[in-house]
């Protein structure tokens, strides 16, 4: 039997092959670091987007080359103002951002949660 989540994701899948939308997805997992913060979270959105089109890839690779060819780690507001150059392109269709396990994240009693740091790029996304 096919979850309710999993017949969403297909449809949304569906309508992104035939250019009506846009989709993206990401599972936060709390045993890679790479999948429980913001780093991770935009860089793996903005890879997805390039696989998607051209004009994404032109602008993932402006931004490559602005951090010297990958040599120079790019904050996370400047991976946030690379994903809202994209998203402004992506105005004429429906864009889905699926995050999974964000209730997974791990929490530490010294750090705020890393789903909050991704809550409030969802916030400041929304907002932009």
């Amino acid at each position: 039997m096919i979850s309710a989540s999993s017949s969403i994701i297909e449809n949304i899948e569906v309508m992104s092959k035939y250019g009506q939308a846009s989709v993206v997805l990401f599972y936060c997992d709390c045993k890679e670091d790479q999948k429980r913060d913001l780093h991770g979270l935009v860089s793996s959105l903005l890879v997805q987007f390039c696989h998607q089109t051209n004009t994404y890839c032109n602008i993932l690779s402006n931004f490559y080359m602005k951090h010297a060819k990958g040599s120079k780690h790019p904050s996370n507001d400047a991976l946030v103002n690379c994903l809202k150059e994209i998203l402004k392109i992506l105005g004429q269709v429906p864009v889905y951002l699926v995050l999974d396990a964000l209730d997974e994240c791990q929490i530490t009693s010294s750090m705020p949660p890393p789903c909050e740091k991704i809550l409030e790029l969802l916030r400041v996304l929304i907002d932009s």
